[in-house]
């Protein structure tokens, strides 16, 4: 890519018990594009390290003493064969290969606390367990995998994969800390269970599969997410990062902490009850059935792109809506804050309008908004600097309303409005004339045609 100086070549090394002393090998770069080459071409060496190998298969258990001291028992029932890789005297394996395995085979570890570097599986497996074990590399699994279950798992600084080659019945997984690891499996996922998944690498993290029927974290969940359905989602911390690519439906999602700027999702279908701390990232769905904030919604982006119905079924934020876009293309039920402020919500209005509407045309859709309430709850100002749009609007009732935006109008526009608070200044209700809907400083009402 343009501006990158540097890059990565990962070059295999084969385990060899008949090598001897160094390998070496030439790298030849060719073929540049808008810039020259100052040197084309580089030695490696490969190093030759003492190796030791321990086998072991259904019925023969590898049993070894670890770094940490502890005694740690590899079994293998089923089909296949194991072979564990100790280099330079080193009492942690630096790998695990297991060959010939089928989805009835299944591969356990015991004792520990204890670390293994990497493990190949060249076959499937019903069940890969190690309670006590940390993955502080690469899982590839040729075929299936039915269940994983592993302590802490650490890519590195560099990142590192769990992968699965072909799809199984539904992989069930269940971690303690992850970091700095991807997930690709081409199945489904029954159910995702972790402590925390974090990324400090720079690189993405990612999941990736075919859905995912349930997730649950008791931590900080920063990992991307690609599927074409997610079931309930409980994040006891908060999402950070990440990009969650959805192309179908989620059920009910709930962070009990933020979810902050870096973090964004999006689904091509429903979502149910979503719950957040504060928000301050990017959430778009066709329809949320219900969307609530205990605290504050902060420069965040939510959208609903379904049309037909109410596709945002309520919103409710306990604290202050600012600096935020709420854009629906359908219809909206009731939305209430303690506070909104620099911030819009539109239904049925075109993505060009950026202001208040002033024209029906501006309008696209005949949708409506049920009703809209700010309590009041911040002083001096509650409510200022937002615009608030449909063809529709049931009941508005504001408070604390700021009336300077430095000339600039703001307010609610709609064709139909039920009813108008703005509390200590003017109370309206559609049997009025709509002259009485007179302009408090740049606060305006514009009932358009």
């Amino acid at each position: 890519p343009p501006g990158v100086t540097t890059q990565t070549i990962t070059v295999p090394v084969l385990l060899d018990p008949s090598a001897s002393g160094t390998r070496t090998f030439t790298l030849t770069l060719s073929n540049p594009q808008g810039v020259p080459i100052a040197s084309a071409s580089a030695v490696g060496t490969i190093d030759e390290v003492p190796v030791t190998t321990q086998n072991f298969s259904a019925g023969k258990p590898l049993t070894y003493r670890d770094s940490g001291h502890h005694a740690v028992t590899l079994s293998l029932a089923g089909p296949g064969t194991g072979t564990a890789v100790f280099v330079s005297g080193a009492l942690d394996p630096a790998s695990i290969m297991l060959d010939g395995t089928t989805g009835s085979s299944t591969f356990t570890l015991r004792g520990g606390p204890t670390n293994v570097a990497d493990v190949f599986v060249t076959g499937s497996l019903a069940s890969l367990v190690g309670k006590s074990a940390d993955l502080t590399g690469a899982l590839t699994v040729s075929g299936s995998l039915g269940k994983l279950t592993l302590r802490n798992v650490n890519g590195g600084t560099g990142g590192a994969l769990i992968s699965i080659g072909t799809a199984g019945p539904g992989l069930v997984v269940n971690l303690n800390s992850v970091s700095n690891e991807s997930l690709s499996t081409p199945g489904a996922i029954a159910s995702l269970s972790v402590r925390n998944w974090l990324d400090s690498s720079g690189a993405p993290v990612t999941i990736s599969a075919a859905s995912i029927g349930s997730l649950k974290s008791t931590g900080e969940f920063d990992a991307s997410i690609t599927a074409t359905a997610l079931g309930a989602v409980n994040i006891g911390g908060s999402v950070a990062l990440g990009t969650w690519s959805i192309s179908g439906s989620g059920g009910n999602l709930s962070v009990t902490g933020s979810a902050a700027g870096g973090w964004g999702a999006t689904f091509g279908g429903d979502l149910g009850a979503v719950r957040f701390a504060t928000d301050a990232g990017s959430l778009t769905a066709r329809s949320i059935r219900s969307l609530t904030i205990s605290r504050n919604l902060t420069s965040a982006i939510v959208r609903l792109t379904g049309t037909g119905g109410t596709v945002l079924g309520a919103l409710t934020v306990g604290g202050t809506v600012s600096n935020s876009q709420i854009r629906s293309a359908g219809n909206v039920g009731k939305v209430s804050a303690g506070a909104f402020l620099t911030s819009d919500l539109f239904a049925g209005v075109s993505d060009a309008q950026t202001s208040l509407p002033a024209l029906g045309t501006d309008f696209i859709s005949n949708d409506s908004i049920l009703s809209f309430t700010v309590k009041g709850t911040t002083s001096p100002f509650s409510f200022g600097g937002s615009n608030i749009a449909a063809a529709s609007i049931g009941k508005v009732s504001i408070a604390h309303a700021n009336p300077d935006n430095a000339g600039t109008p703001f307010g609610f526009a709609a064709k139909s409005l039920g009813s108008f608070s703005n509390r200590g200044k003017l109370n309206w209700n559609k049997k009025q004339s709509a002259s009485l809907l007179v302009a408090d400083g740049d606060l305006v009402v514009r009932l358009v045609t």
